[in-house]
Formats: structure tokens, sequence, C-alpha cells
């Protein structure tokens, strides 16, 4: 009877997730400017952004779990053609016990003693390097398109949770058994709320101004 009763309970992440699948977005995070750079012999790009982390993200985080934003960045030459590019992702988490937020940015650990720091380095990034300067053509005007996508749970973190409804599914469980059922509408819904989608399908883009390769400075 016990067992039964610990194989039925839900795990209390969920239960503080549940409000976050479903919240609404009250200010829509974007991307505010593009600006392309050299440095390194590497095309690199500063972002601003407005209303980073977003509300979803925040219940998450403050929820114990990790969330992502994602950055994609093609350079665009003639005939809106992409000829390089770069995919990064930020991650973003919550120490519950130092109650401080930390943001991983290609393993480099930044921590922010409160939201309105968070909200402030998101504001104005760290350049991203988007492409070797030596694949792009020096005399064809170039512009950067960026793209961002939130990951309200990271896409590893995300994972990791359907893992472990898979495995509750297939310990132990039965076929008309109410707690499994339970688990599995769980694992549809943070499907169906975080599924990936293709590169083409950012939150928000943004693109530079044109610019040549031969003009750009650090």
């Amino acid at each position: 009877m016990g067992g039964a009763h610990r194989r039925h309970a839900i795990p209390l992440w969920i239960v503080f997730l549940l409000p976050t699948l479903v919240a609404s977005v009250h200010a829509t995070p974007r991307i505010t400017s593009v600006s392309p750079a050299g440095a390194d012999s590497l095309l690199i790009c500063r972002l601003t952004t407005a209303d980073l982390p977003g509300e979803r993200i925040v219940s998450t985080l403050r929820s114990g779990l990790v969330s992502a934003i994602e950055f994609h960045m093609e350079v665009i030459q003639a005939g809106n053609r992409a000829v390089a590019g770069n995919n990064v992702t930020i991650r973003l988490s919550f120490d519950l016990w130092e109650e401080v937020y930390a943001v991983d940015l290609g393993g480099d650990e930044t921590r922010l003693p409160s939201l309105s720091a968070l909200r402030e380095y998101l504001a104005e990034l760290p350049p991203l390097p988007v492409a070797p300067l030596n694949v792009l053509d020096n005399t064809t005007p170039s512009v950067i398109r960026a793209g961002l996508r939130l990951h309200t749970i990271a896409p590893d973190t995300r994972g990791r949770m359907e893992g472990m409804i898979s495995g509750d599914r297939t310990a132990g469980g039965h076929q008309n058994d109410p707690g499994q059922e339970v688990l599995v509408s769980l694992g549809k819904l943070i499907r169906f709320f975080y599924k990936d989608s293709g590169n083409e399908n950012m939150d928000h883009t943004l693109e530079s101004v044109p610019f040549l390769v031969r003009e750009l400075t650090p």
C-alpha cells in the first residue's frame, strides 16, 4: 500500500512547474540591436535585448529548473543567401540555497545577486562569435540576421525530465494505473510546450544594417 502511494506521488518540482506551463508572457523578449564587429579574425556580434529572460523563464528558475536562451546568427549576402553562421546557447539557473542567479555562456559561469542584475546582463550581452572573417566575401555587402529562442526548460534538462517520467512509467507500472496515467500526461504536456523546432522558428529575429567585412572595426 505504502509502495503504491510512493509510486503515484508527483515530484514536488512538477507541482511548481505546472503554473509555468500555462503562464502567459506579459512582455515579449526581443532583440533590439544587432551590431557586427571584427575581433581576432572572427566576425562577432554585439546584441542588445529587452524584456529577457521573460516571466515564464523566471518562474521556471525559481522552481529550481534550468532554462536556456538560444541565439541563432546567420550572415546573409546577395540573394538572401546564408553563407555562414553560429548558434550560441546561454544556460540560466537559480541557486535556491544562496538565492543567486547563474549564467553559463560557453562554459564560463557568471553569478548574479538578483533578478535585476540578470536582466541587466541579458540586456547587453558579451560579444558572440558568428563566423571566421576569411570565409566571407570582402566586396559583397553582408547582414547579420540574429534570432532569439527561449527554452523555458533547457533542452538537456527537459530530456532528463522526460527520461525520469518514461522510467517511472516502465518500472512496475500497470496499464490501468491512475498514477502512471498522470505521469504520461505530464510527459506529453512537457513535450507539447517545449518541443524543439527548426532554426527558422525563432521567437524573434532582427537584422543588422548592411556592412562590408573590410570596414569592420573591433
